[in-house]
């Protein structure tokens, strides 16, 4: 038999972490897929280019024209280390992972949640892709963001859409990922105890 999930307050945050982590693959530019940040859980090897490449865009000054270097070439390595390390990223163990990009999924995956978690980062991200109220987009997920369950594939859009559902969206996100925090801040502290 499997684990059982317990239910109750704990149980629900945990039901809506893979619906987080769909959302935040969606939200991030070039978001890899819920799958490698599984991987990187796990510190498997396969998630560390899609990772690296993931954080070079993020934390990359340049804006994105489409033209990149390969995923995690040394120079885009170099450069996410050096961000980290002047944004103030407390832990010395991304410093010595290995320059061609190879390794590293799960202290990549740690460097981007304390991205997320420090600081404004997913509204920083809709700021440079922002559009002024009124005009309209193409509808990427929002039914599927917006929906419990698993993601349909993806469809292109019948209609445009308001930037507001977009805005509501990342709100939803933001509260799910902030009850998130909250609830494993809450186990620690009573493993703690």
């Amino acid at each position: 038999m499997g684990r059982r999930r317990p239910r109750g307050p704990r149980g629900d945050a945990v039901g809506a972490l893979p619906e987080a982590i769909a959302a935040l693959s969606q939200t991030l530019p070039a978001g890899p897929s819920p799958e490698i940040f599984r991987r990187a859980k796990f510190d498997r090897p396969e998630a560390a280019p899609a990772l690296w490449q993931l954080l070079f865009r993020v934390l990359s000054p340049l804006p994105d024209d489409g033209a990149s270097a390969s995923p995690a070439s040394p120079a885009q390595v170099h450069l996410v280390k050096s961000a980290l390390r002047s944004q103030g990223y407390p832990r010395r163990a991304l410093a010595q992972l290995p320059e061609d990009g190879s390794q590293g999924s799960r202290e990549l995956l740690l460097a981007l949640a304390w991205l997320l978690a420090r600081g404004p980062l997913l509204e920083q991200l809709l700021a440079q892709t922002r559009v002024r109220l009124g005009d309209e987009i193409p509808v990427c997920e929002c039914e599927a963001l917006a929906s419990a369950g698993p993601l349909p594939p993806r469809r292109e859009a019948d209609g445009p859409v308001d930037i507001r559902h977009l805005q509501w969206l990342m709100g939803k996100l933001r509260f799910q990922w902030r009850n998130l925090i909250t609830s494993q801040q809450e186990q620690c502290a009573l493993l703690g105890k």
